[in-house]
């Protein structure tokens, strides 16, 4: 384990967020939904993209179409026609204003009822899952969730939850110096009464403020963090190439470093899950009493590479009317691109 073979160099994240709110200790409270978690596993995020762009993008290259497109979820909006419905309405064909086409598998049953009244040139939005067809990958179909007739019209890029709650955020690459890490924010959380340096320890990254935003909610906090943890730079023994089982010892000594004081017998388990895209994010959800006596959400998720390790930590009252901003941070976390 790492605390025989790897220990940290210094205390990494011992102030991010915890401390400044009074942490007393964590606590084996009843256990509420890990919100974000399950926002990632079963609310769809749609990439807003069209179907000239998915052609442009399998013909130039079919392993890298299949990379970024393969059983991930588009948005085909703006100007789509219904070129042709098969006889048994399992699949309709969409044209765009340019005469690019695209095939569409309207076979599961909601869908089916849906698209019972379109016919030939109606404007359709339709929103589903990339399937990458032929012998050779060198085409593809647009799997369909849900079929809505008349025309809407996304931003190219921007990522859709729920059919029509947008977002088109901000790259941010600033978490290495190599900038080997890109992930995206809501334009609202760009603003320095939201957004803070974290700096403790050398460690680069940002807290952000999320009950500051408009409408501000000062009774429960709302804070997501997220900062890189370099191998090189905080253990004393490097592993050359880490394994699940190294990621996963130095995840628990990143969460040991950050709740502190923990009892002998807190038991930390670091588990894996994939998000509705496929993506895979280490993750440890715990429950934490300040002295308040509230009990707060605690979700940490880490997306590794050979290198080290992107953490995160999105902190909140477990209460409805207390989470405003869980798909905002479901949209960083999907969206984040990691380089090797």
């Amino acid at each position: 384990m790492i605390g025989r073979r790897r220990t940290l160099i210094c205390g990494i994240a011992a102030a991010i967020v915890l401390l400044s709110m009074g942490i007393a200790y964590p606590v084996y409270a009843k256990d509420h939904a890990a919100r974000l978690r399950e926002c990632l596993q079963t609310d769809y995020m749609y990439l807003s993209s069209s179907i000239k762009n998915l052609n442009a993008g399998l013909n130039a290259d079919k392993e890298q179409f299949e990379k970024d497109y393969h059983n991930h979820y588009v948005v085909l909006s703006g100007g789509l026609k219904v070129v042709s419905i098969t006889n048994n309405r399992k699949e309709m064909t969409v044209s765009d204003d340019y005469g690019n086409r695209c095939l569409v598998d309207i076979s599961a049953s909601d869908v089916k009822a849906a698209a019972e009244g379109l016919k030939k040139d109606d404007q359709v939005t339709v929103y589903g899952k990339i399937s990458v067809t032929g012998l050779w990958g060198d085409s593809y179909k647009l799997i369909a969730n849900k079929v809505i007739a008349g025309s809407r019209q996304f931003d190219l890029g921007s990522y859709i939850f729920d059919y029509d709650e947008e977002y088109n955020g901000i790259p941010v690459d600033s978490l290495t110096s190599s900038k080997k890490v890109t992930y995206f924010i809501p334009r609202t959380w760009n603003n320095e009464f939201v957004r803070a340096e974290l700096t403790n320890n050398g460690v680069k990254g940002y807290q952000y403020y999320l009950n500051a935003i408009s409408p501000q909610h000062t009774d429960y906090p709302e804070i997501f963090s997220i900062f890189y943890f370099d191998n090189e730079t905080y253990l004393e023994q490097v592993p050359v190439n880490p394994t699940d089982w190294d990621n996963r010892d130095i995840e628990k000594e990143i969460v040991k470093n950050i709740l502190q004081d923990l009892n002998g017998d807190y038991k930390i388990r670091i588990e894996s899950f994939k998000d509705i895209n496929g993506n895979k994010i280490d993750y440890y959800s715990t429950t934490y009493r300040p002295k308040d006596g509230k009990d707060y959400r605690l979700e940490f998720m880490f997306k590794p590479d050979k290198k080290g390790i992107t953490c995160m930590l999105y902190l909140y009252f477990p209460k409805e009317e207390a989470v405003h901003h869980l798909r905002e941070a479901a949209y960083l976390v999907g969206t984040m691109i990691l380089k090797e």
